[in-house]
């Protein structure tokens, strides 16, 4: 068995979790205050999730500050990186304008400032 332990983020609380995993399974979750903390340590450990912020350049080189609009699976993130920064966008940008669609699983990069 294997014991993971994570500092849950999903509110103040900040409580050390503590998950038994055998092989692929989890046995057992403690250390958490709320079921949020519960169902984030689970989610950690099985499939981890992460929103992606980082910038593109318009044609003309201005950057442009962007974001997926939902979480991406991590194992995924070096890939989607890649294919980021191949965007190329010209023209006024404004906030939440979708940039990419589909990025990956539904996720759609969209800009996060107005250029």
């Amino acid at each position: 068995m294997e014991v993971k332990k994570l500092i849950c983020v999903e509110c103040p609380m900040g409580c050390n979790v503590e998950v038994v995993m055998e092989g692929s399974d989890i046995k057992n979750v403690t250390g958490f205050s709320c079921v949020r903390g519960k169902n984030y340590a689970t989610a950690e450990v099985v499939n981890p999730l992460r929103v992606i912020t980082t910038t593109i350049k318009t044609l003309d080189g201005r950057i442009v500050p962007v974001k997926t609009d939902m979480p991406v699976p991590k194992k995924d993130m070096a890939a989607l990186i890649e294919k980021i920064k191949a965007v190329k966008v010209d023209g006024q940008i404004k906030v939440g304008q979708i940039l990419y669609k589909d990025l990956c699983i539904g996720a759609n990069l969209i800009a996060t400032k107005n250029c």
